[in-house]
């Protein structure tokens, strides 16, 4: 993995996700090195959660940071259920969660949804992103939403997976 294949991995994310659909470029191999990324993360991710587990350890919150890493909660969500493994998952995004009209045209969105839906409590800059996720997973996943208490169910068991905006900055 090296720099210049980060930023080719990156050009369909970023433009998107600022609203900028004629910039962004949708390649599969670039999808694919990006995929390959996030489980290397979640392998990574899970070797310190099967440390972490046993007696004496109170259950390991993990936080997962932006759009980078979005497959990563999916990932460590299903091998740690697959391992018998307990953890809080938080994934925070620093850039701007666009509309569905941006969202809907990315060819993999479905994995990235479903990948951030890995998570228990999902963060936002502020309210607006928030709903736009809220939104995408209504529309995109037909995920059942409750926009008052900003909660989505997701899988089988109607898994609760709580949004929050999370304004970032220092008041002054």
């Amino acid at each position: 993995f090296s720099i210049k294949s980060s930023q080719k991995i990156f050009q369909g994310l970023w433009p998107l996700f600022h609203s900028m659909a004629d910039r962004a470029v949708f390649d599969e191999a670039h999808w694919a090195e990006d995929s390959r990324v996030n489980n290397i993360m979640a392998e990574v991710t899970m070797e310190t959660l099967r440390r972490t587990q046993g007696a004496g350890h109170q259950e390991p919150t993990l936080w997962i940071h932006d759009y980078h890493l979005m497959e990563v909660p999916g990932i460590v969500r299903r091998l740690a259920g697959q391992d018998g493994l307990s953890c809080r998952i938080g994934y925070f995004m620093h850039i701007p969660f666009p509309p569905w009209d941006m969202i809907k045209i990315h060819p993999w969105k479905d994995i990235f949804l479903q990948g951030i839906l890995g998570s228990d409590l999902i963060g936002f800059q502020c309210q607006d992103f928030a709903l736009n996720f809220i939104d995408c997973c209504e529309r995109g996943r037909g995920t059942r939403v409750d926009r008052r208490a900003m909660v989505v169910e997701h899988g089988a068991g109607g898994r609760q997976v709580r949004v929050m905006a999370c304004p970032l900055g220092v008041p002054f």
